[in-house]
């Protein structure tokens, strides 16, 4: 099993994200790269994909881990059924 990222890391993560500012995100990304994973990384460099990549950490439907980015599966089967009724 991987390793997840430190929760400190991941709380400044989220807290750039919330702010819905790209630059913040892509600044924390970066102080703390040396403990993140090879996709998040490479998410900071491409405009949509970290714009995406903050929506999944604003829904809480990602689980950062040593090893890359994982999405929260079980919480998208719950928004799916509730976009269906």
């Amino acid at each position: 099993m991987s390793e997840k990222v430190p929760d400190k890391i991941v709380e400044e993560l989220r807290k750039a994200a919330r702010s819905g500012d790209l630059k913040a995100l892509g600044k924390a990304i970066n102080r703390n790269k040396r403990d993140l994973p090879e996709d998040l990384l490479e998410a900071a460099e491409d405009h949509r994909v970290l714009k995406e990549t903050m929506r999944l950490i604003n829904k809480d439907k990602v689980r950062i881990y040593s090893e890359g980015v994982r999405l929260n599966v079980e919480d998208c089967c719950e928004e799916e059924r509730k976009t269906r009724h």
